[in-house]
Parts: C-alpha cells; structure tokens; sequence
C-alpha cells in the first residue's frame, strides 16, 4: 500500500498523460479534426474576401442637409468624401472631426452610410453671433453658448454673419474653442502689485459677472433682434446701438429689464406718433423717465457706423 496513490478528478476525467484529450472520450477524430481546420481556413478566407469587397464598393453619391452658411460643394470638399472613392476609406467620427475644425461655424455633423452605397453629411450650424476686437483682433462667438468660433484680422467676415457687436471689458479671455470667460490681467512692471491688489478683490469671474447677467437679460428682450452692438466694457455705462443709429444709455445694469421694457414702450410711442426710429439718442438710465431726442450729429462707435 505504501505505492499507492488515489486517483484525482482530473486525471478520472481527462487521463494522466495528456489531459487536454489522452482519454479516448475526449479526442478528436481524424474526421473532426479536418472538419475543424477547415472550417478555420474557410473562416479567414470569407473575412479577407469581404475585406477586398468592402475596400472595392465605391460610394455612389454625396448628398449635404442642413447647410446655409456653407456651401454643399465646400462642406463636401472638406470632408474627402466623393461619389467613387471607397465606401469604407473614411471614419466618420474623423470626418466630423476635421469638418467643425475647419468650418468653425458648424455646431454639430452626423455622416451616414446607407446600404444603396450613397454618403449623407447632415450639418448643424449656428444660427446667431456676437463678435468683439481684442489686443488688435476680432473675435466671433455663438449667441447660444458663447463658445468662441474664429478669430481673424478683420471684421468684415462677421458683419456678412449679422453677428451682433459685443464690447466686453479688457480682462476678458477669449480662445477658439472655449467659452467667454475673464480672468486678471498681469503686467510685469507691477506683478506684486497687481498679485495684491487681486488678492484684496473678489475674482474677476464674480467682479464680471454682471456681463453675462446683462447679456441674458438683453437676449431675451424684445430690443434684442433690432441691435447691432452691445457694450458691456464699462458697468455703469451699459449702452445699446440699434439698426438705424438708435443709441440707448442705460447706465448701469441694475433694474435692467425694467428700463429695457420702459424703454421698448416708449419708442412704440414715439413711431407710433408718425416719428421714425432713426438717429436718436435714448436716455434709459432712470426706468421712470425715457428721454428720446434727436441724435443726428451724435458720435456713435465705428461699429455702429461701418
């Protein structure tokens, strides 16, 4: 008995010298064996086949939805997609990729492959637009989300928009990409001195704050749709320029809505009494008393002009 040694599971069931199919239950025929190869092989065939196939099947068509400020032609340049390159050649979320990079005023892209072999590039773009000048550059932002979409030498481009001119104070941080947004400027004549002073004050975001509070108000009113700019650079000095050169002053931004609603009533008034809304300067610094008056000779901002 001292030989003796008790049997395992394992060995029971699988045999002691190759328990990956020594028991006669378990290993594979010859028969099997050649089914199993080949059916490997008729596996790896069918995939390369359909690799060759995918890579031959030409896109038929390219149609673009969605577009007014793009042309179809340009969006579809862009994309590097054309009627019989390869159906399968491109990555659409590549594709969306490079598209809102170099056509900044897309908001969102969906590309589709159909089975019938066409491309589809819907667009989604945006629809309204505030631009700015900062450190000798313009600047165009979405109305929606304030995102920075371009940056150029000059203005002209963000007139043919319709964007709407915002004056922002120059704290202000503005990059492609990201939301408006403020952060201290530092001077290096006078770091510590300016470290102190802002370490004495509240944060630039809450000391602005005032501008996006402002400019939410303002979206939502009914002047909004008739402006052309709004300078928010200066709190105790709001104003509005609207289509027409109809200045209004509304000093600081406190009780906003209450002068922009007196304000709107008023220049009802005023047409309505066979006037025309031009070249007028309105006084809105106190809800209670709109001043309007004549501002033929008045200097307006040389975005309001231009």
């Amino acid at each position: 008995m001292m030989g003796w040694k008790r049997e395992s599971r394992f060995s029971r069931k699988f045999g002691r010298k190759n328990p990956w199919g020594g028991h006669k239950r378990y290993a594979l025929s010859a028969r099997q064996a050649l089914v199993v190869v080949g059916g490997i092989i008729a596996t790896m065939v069918l995939c390369l086949t359909m690799l060759i196939v995918a890579n031959l099947i030409p896109v038929k068509g390219v149609a673009v939805r969605g577009n007014q400020l793009y042309t179809a032609d340009t969006i579809q340049e862009v994309s590097g997609i054309y009627a019989g390159g390869g159906y399968f050649d491109f990555e659409p979320s590549v594709v969306k990729e490079h598209l809102m990079t170099e056509l900044p005023y897309l908001r969102n892209v969906k590309i589709t492959r159909w089975p019938t072999g066409n491309v589809v590039i819907t667009v989604e773009e945006e629809t309204g637009f505030f631009y700015t000048q900062h450190n000798q550059n313009w600047y165009v932002m979405s109305q929606d989300t304030l995102r920075v979409l371009h940056i150029s030498h000059n203005d002209r481009e963000y007139r043919q928009l319709g964007a709407v001119y915002l004056g922002l104070p120059a704290d202000v941080r503005l990059r492609v990409g990201e939301p408006l947004s403020f952060a201290y400027r530092t001077y290096q004549e006078n770091e510590e001195e300016s470290r102190r002073e802002q370490e004495e004050t509240k944060s630039a975001e809450d000391q602005y704050a005032y501008v996006l509070e402002t400019l939410k108000i303002y979206q939502e009113s009914e002047l909004f749709p008739l402006t052309a700019g709004l300078d928010l650079s200066d709190p105790y000095d709001v104003y509005a320029v609207l289509d027409g050169k109809v200045k209004i002053s509304f000093g600081t931004y406190d009780g906003l809505e209450e002068k922009i609603a007196k304000t709107a009533f008023n220049m009802a008034l005023y047409e309505s009494e066979g006037n025309e809304l031009r070249n007028l300067l309105i006084d809105a610094k106190d809800a209670s008393h709109i001043g309007i008056r004549d501002g033929t000779e008045a200097q307006y901002p040389s975005w309001a002009t231009e």
